[in-house]
């Protein structure tokens, strides 16, 4: 089978899924941010050369949390998660800690942050469709489109006319021209999105797309420099000619927390 062929079937199972889930409802929505949050914090632990954090461990206790906080939904849209938080994370920093192990403290520290690299954001995307009071998935999928529009298009005219590097240190074929482009048909394609979901007005869908391209970009830069400082190309390889979970969704993980904090400003 072709690389094309390969990429654009898994593309097009891998969508169905992730809106057929979202469009299904809270529970169908919960499952699947639940998988995606274990895949995706096995993914990064797993990246770590040089470094053995506690992976079965992490992944358990950071799925439980969104577990909890996906049955107390009320109390993540209040503030109150934090509490949840405050009361496991301590548990597994202090096992990492007194291991037999040379890094113990590298090992508690990035343990930590795959909490908040990982299971924050995906936490805050299920949060998001709860924001209005009762499940809505309309903030979901707008959100997606928006960032699927700026990374498409940031990719296709970065490809043909790209010239100026973004960062080239971190990743040499993003460019300043296909930011630039990609945030301006995000911008502009605002307008349908919020004819197709009217929870947002033009101009509060305007405000989302560019939380989209910025944090997008700095998200994918983010994952782009711990690949290269572990040496791997991909983040895994559960969707083949895509790479890992996070290789797809390393454009939300930054600017998800700022689109929850953005919707918790307009309501």
């Amino acid at each position: 089978m072709s690389t094309i062929l390969k990429r654009t079937l898994t593309g097009i199972v891998f969508l169905t899924i992730l809106i057929g889930s979202i469009i299904g409802g809270p529970v169908t929505f919960f499952i699947l941010a639940a998988l995606l949050i274990a895949g995706s914090a096995w993914e990064f632990l797993s990246m770590l050369d040089g470094y053995k954090p506690l992976k079965g461990l992490n992944i358990l206790l950071v799925t439980a949390v969104f577990v909890l906080l996906g049955l107390y939904i009320q109390d993540l849209l209040h503030g109150k998660w934090l509490s949840m938080v405050a009361l496991l994370l301590p548990v597994l920093f202090f096992v990492e800690l007194y291991r037999k192990h040379d890094k113990a403290l590298e090992n508690s520290a990035l343990s930590v942050f795959s909490w908040l690299y990982v299971g924050v954001p995906f936490t805050l995307l299920f949060a998001v469709a709860f924001v209005s009071g009762a499940y809505n998935y309309s903030f979901v999928l707008g959100f997606f489109i928006l960032t699927w529009l700026y990374d498409t298009f940031a990719y296709l005219i970065g490809i043909a006319i790209g010239q100026r590097r973004l960062f080239e240190r971190i990743s040499p074929k993003k460019s300043w021209e296909g930011f630039i482009g990609g945030t301006t048909v995000a911008l502009l394609c605002a307008y349908f999105v919020s004819l197709i979901f009217p929870v947002l007005s033009h101009q509060q869908w305007a405000v989302v797309s560019l939380i989209a391209s910025l944090g997008g970009t700095l998200g994918d830069l983010t994952e782009s420099r711990m690949k290269r400082q572990f040496a791997v190309k991909d983040s895994g390889k559960i969707l083949p000619g895509h790479g890992g979970l996070l290789d797809r969704f390393d454009s939300i993980l930054v600017s998800v927390p700022i689109y929850f904090v953005y919707l918790h400003i307009v309501f």
